[in-house]
């Protein structure tokens, strides 16, 4: 059904309905699908990051890194805080040697229709050293982390790689409702730019 929006129309992630301006979600309920609540994917993960990658066709073995302290790691997957008892960190590393170009791009769209700032760490482009692993690198937007996990969330929702040299990234682009949903999440504890 189509309908007018006094304050136009909000373009919605794939599978959910599109709304009006006026209707958008809220930092606790941006208005995405509901993902049941699981036993953590991985150590090291926030149970609501881990039941949105399980929601975004992630599973355990995908999964190379949550908290650690790797010198390559330069401090981003240090512990952000507890849950339950539990550490985690917002960041998450996922393997990407068995996937095309276009299957990083399509998981890149469902982590950030999840809620992840997420990009491509492919060697040699977008400030990304040759030398260096190809993965994927995710933040979860909705949870409290660390300075340089927030600069990453802000980098995400301005077009840039998330690196020290905040340049603009080229491998993929997120779309207009996964900016907004990244920023209704990030709201959640923080002032998005």
């Amino acid at each position: 059904m189509q309908s007018d929006c006094e304050e136009g129309c909000h373009e919605a992630p794939t599978g959910t309905a599109d709304a009006c301006n006026e209707d958008r979600g809220t930092p606790t309920d941006p208005g995405w699908p509901d993902c049941p609540h699981r036993a953590l994917l991985h150590y090291g993960i926030h149970p609501e990051a881990s039941d949105r990658l399980r929601c975004a066709g992630i599973t355990a073995d995908r999964i190379t890194q949550t908290i650690g302290d790797a010198a390559a790691s330069a401090g981003f997957h240090a512990s952000d805080g507890t849950v339950d008892g539990m550490a985690y960190t917002a960041a998450i590393d996922l393997r990407t040697r068995d996937m095309s170009e276009s299957e990083i791009r399509a998981l890149l769209e469902r982590l950030g229709t999840h809620g992840f700032a997420a990009w491509y760490r492919k060697p040699g482009s977008d400030d990304w050293p040759s030398n260096q692993a190809p993965h994927i690198h995710a933040v979860f937007a909705g949870v409290p982390m660390k300075s340089v996990l927030r600069s990453q969330v802000r980098d995400f929702l301005l077009g840039r790689n998330g690196l020290s040299t905040h340049d603009p990234y080229g491998f993929w682009r997120p779309s207009a409702a996964i900016l907004e949903t990244v920023r209704l999440l990030y709201s959640r504890n923080y002032t998005p730019p």
